[in-house]
């Protein structure tokens, strides 16, 4: 009986230690998140030892957990900086050379030409992915100018940006009537048009109704975009709206097609990222 105590009383003992340090080791993970979204260049994120800095979303996460690849050290960071550069400029150049093309017509026909110069460059994008295999960066490049400068001929297409949506001489002066979501950097507009409603990523004050709104960079977007997008081709799925892990922290549901992006809802998701929402 004496031994048995003795047994059952230091059995007691080594649970009460272990749930002493499991405890801890939950909160750590669970403060992990929040620590590393603060972090907003990856070279201070890549030297944190608990983070790591997102390729896909361009910001810092927690490294337990994430689903996806996350650039961990100096020499990453700046082999990850060299490709998106060169990205940037590959994407500038094709949208200098599509304004080119329209500027070239007169005047008078100036928005039959913009309607069939924009035709002509997504013809080019179509026969580039043909022979190749379709990745989410391929169908970024297709959709790019579309989600973030919209189409010359339809004001309610695209143009998924405060500073494009507003900018618009049609839109001009009515950001007073968008819904905002500080935290998640999101906003709502309405279009006037067959989907009545329209969400956009905040870029700048819009018109002063979302100053202190978190504010997205293009390419923040653009990661966000092509996570989404990996999911659409992982499942296979024409269209679906998925969970992605939002810069600011936390994560937002976006709908994706192999055509557009945009995010489903102006507030965050409790989803996983990576599921569907």
């Amino acid at each position: 009986m004496r031994l048995t105590a003795a047994v059952l009383a230091a059995l007691t003992l080594l649970c009460t230690v272990f749930l002493a340090q499991a405890a801890p080791l939950t909160l750590r993970f669970q403060h992990d998140a929040t620590a590393c979204a603060r972090l907003t260049d990856c070279d201070s994120c890549a030297h944190t030892s608990r983070c790591g800095f997102s390729l896909d979303t361009q910001s810092c996460a927690a490294k337990e957990g994430h689903p996806g690849s996350l650039a961990t050290s100096a020499a990453q960071c700046k082999r990850a900086s060299a490709t998106l550069a060169a990205r940037t400029d590959a994407a500038g150049a094709a949208r200098t050379a599509a304004r080119g093309a329209a500027s070239t017509v007169a005047v008078g026909a100036a928005s039959t030409v913009a309607v069939s110069a924009a035709s002509t460059v997504a013809v080019v994008a179509a026969k580039q992915v043909v022979g190749q295999t379709v990745t989410a960066d391929t169908l970024w490049d297709g959709m790019e100018s579309h989600v973030l400068n919209g189409r010359p001929d339809n004001v309610n297409s695209g143009r998924h940006l405060t500073s494009t949506w507003f900018a618009h001489p049609a839109k001009k002066g009515t950001a007073g009537d968008m819904d905002v979501n500080d935290a998640t950097g999101l906003g709502q507009v309405k279009t006037g048009g067959k989907s009545k409603i329209k969400t956009v990523w905040i870029n700048d004050n819009a018109e002063g109704t979302a100053v202190g709104a978190n504010k997205y960079t293009q390419v923040q977007v653009a990661g966000i975009c092509k996570a989404a997008l990996a999911v659409l081709l992982k499942t296979g799925d024409s269209r679906g709206s998925y969970s992605v892990q939002s810069p600011f922290g936390g994560n937002i549901c976006v709908t994706v097609s192999k055509v557009q992006c945009f995010p489903a809802s102006i507030n965050p998701t409790t989803v996983a990222p990576g599921g569907k929402c």
